[in-house]
């Protein structure tokens, strides 16, 4: 199910201008572009958002078709039994990973390198491979992490 809103609503009860667990970058659950759950399997984009650097202030949300895309790669590797989690994904992330030796690059890839990184690089790649990701940041993730590139595209050729 895919549910869209035409305003601003705070995406998890209770964690409004709370810092999502996790995440290196400090942002607040306000400031998300969108979000899978994955108790009741859904996604929800939102509009609106908190702005990241005026705290308070709200704005159109101009990362919501990557977001879109980002969620549903979340989706997609929950539905398929966590492809994100399987070998052939777990080693070409690590292989990866162990390639970074540039400060620059460890900094601003950090949110896939914390404990759910694994799966957001998994959702952030299927966003890119489908016309464009979330992250506006990560410009370079294709060549950043390319065997976690070559191993999704394999999944996915796989159960096509």
């Amino acid at each position: 199910m895919v549910k869209a809103t035409s305003r601003f609503i705070t995406p998890v009860e209770g964690h409004y201008r709370k810092p999502i667990p996790g995440d290196p970058s400090g942002r607040l659950f306000d400031q998300l572009s969108g979000l899978y759950h994955r108790k009741n399997k859904s996604i929800a984009i939102f509009e609106y958002v908190m702005d990241e650097d005026l705290p308070f202030r709200v704005i159109k949300n101009s990362r919501a078709p990557g977001a879109l895309r980002h969620e549903l790669g979340h989706a997609l590797d929950r539905a398929l039994e966590g492809w994100s989690d399987q070998n052939a994904f777990q080693r070409a992330y690590n292989l990866d990973i162990a390639a970074i030796d540039d400060v620059t690059l460890i900094d601003e890839y950090a949110y896939y390198l914390t404990r759910k990184g694994r799966s957001e690089l998994f959702a952030e790649l299927f966003a890119v491979l489908q016309g464009g990701g979330a992250d506006e940041k990560a410009g370079n993730i294709k060549r950043v992490f390319p065997a976690a590139v070559e191993a999704l595209q394999a999944l996915l050729e796989k159960k096509t």
